[in-house]
């Protein structure tokens, strides 16, 4: 227990190192927060998050809601809170592995750079192999229904996980699996199986998008497990020497989005008769739902881009030219005033 107490407590202090200031808060976060706080107000949904893939959308189960929205209200809605959850669940995830299977395949997963960088932060499929690995505990003790049931879980966080099922295919465990994706199931039947007919135009159309890492995560464990003690042991010291954690843009990271929609809403409340919007040039989410989620809509008033009397555009460099939609719509109009936040700057523009 020992071990598995020190490895528990080496993967939560990887996961949890210099956190805040590498965090990074762009489209995919904002959006689950916003989620999360919709259901902690009491708007239960069964659709989970969207992916956009190539000109394709897909949507995943509503289990990472669910699952980060305590975590959420216990911070007082900062978005950090679920982050340190999945971190958490990042240690819990290599102290079973530890427990149940063997203290190198906890220090393994406890150290893997992939599965230290993806529990990081709160994004859907980042808790999948906490899933994957109570799922091979159960499939492990024969109790194959509990297996499926997690695979299931699993699943609904991504549909990669499905790919679990290859190592444990029996009549149970698909009775369990069907119970794990019961979210979705009871959505498809009301909703004109919106989550089938996702998943079937993807499978039939072409695919654009290559394959990313996130897409391996429900393997990690099973590595972890299967391979021989020599090649996890030069795995693990490869680990150690590469595992490097990514600097966040400031413009992204949650503290400084939070600074951004202070000053954006302090000017703004000099005037509430002035409609507004916003626009972002990082992460790659020009209307800035990041900016958004701590804006929140009362009792500002957002108004459309081209009608607005103020546009705030978080940039590194002068906005007035460029030629994306939201700010060539907002004609004709002058930079008012300018504040700079971390490594970048907001422009307020206003119509001449």
């Amino acid at each position: 227990m020992k071990k598995v107490l020190l490895i528990f407590a080496l993967a939560v202090l990887l996961r949890i190192w210099h956190l805040p200031e590498t965090a990074q808060f762009s489209y995919d976060e904002a959006r689950d927060a916003t989620a999360e706080k919709s259901i902690l107000n009491g708007k239960l949904t069964l659709l989970g998050p969207e992916s956009q893939i190539g000109s394709k959308t897909i949507y995943f189960g509503p289990l990472h809601y669910y699952l980060m929205a305590p975590a959420l209200k216990f911070s007082d809605y900062n978005p950090l809170g679920p982050y340190f959850l999945t971190a958490i669940i990042g240690g819990l995830t290599a102290a079973l592995l530890a427990y149940f299977f063997s203290p190198a395949a906890g220090f393994f997963y406890a150290v893997f750079p992939l599965a230290v960088i993806y529990n990081r932060w709160a994004w859907n499929p980042n808790t999948i192999p906490f899933f994957i690995v109570l799922a091979l505990i159960f499939a492990s003790k024969n109790k194959y229904f509990f297996a499926g049931l997690f695979a299931g879980l699993a699943t609904q966080l991504h549909w990669s996980a499905i790919l679990i099922l290859i190592f444990m295919l029996r009549p149970k465990v698909i009775l369990g699996f069907i119970f794990g994706l019961l979210p979705i199931i009871i959505f498809d039947l009301r909703y004109n199986f919106l989550y089938s007919r996702s998943l079937l135009e993807l499978i039939n159309g072409p695919i654009s998008r290559g394959l990313t890492w996130h897409y391996f995560l429900w393997l990690i464990p099973i590595l972890a497990i299967k391979l021989p003690k020599k090649i996890l042991l030069i795995l693990i010291i490869v680990s150690v020497i590469l595992i490097k954690i990514p600097k966040s843009v400031d413009a992204l990271n949650p503290y400084y989005v939070r600074q951004m929609a202070k000053i954006i809403a302090y000017d703004q409340l000099e005037k509430p008769d002035l409609t507004f919007n916003v626009v972002s040039f990082y992460g790659g989410d020009f209307r800035a739902n990041n900016l958004r989620y701590f804006l929140e809509v009362s009792p500002l008033g957002y108004s459309e881009y081209d009608v607005a009397d103020h546009l705030y555009v978080v940039a590194p460099e002068s906005p007035m030219y460029n030629g994306l939609w939201e700010i060539r719509s907002f004609n004709p109009k002058r930079i008012s005033k300018t504040w700079q936040v971390g490594g970048t700057n907001i422009y307020r523009l206003e119509k001449l």
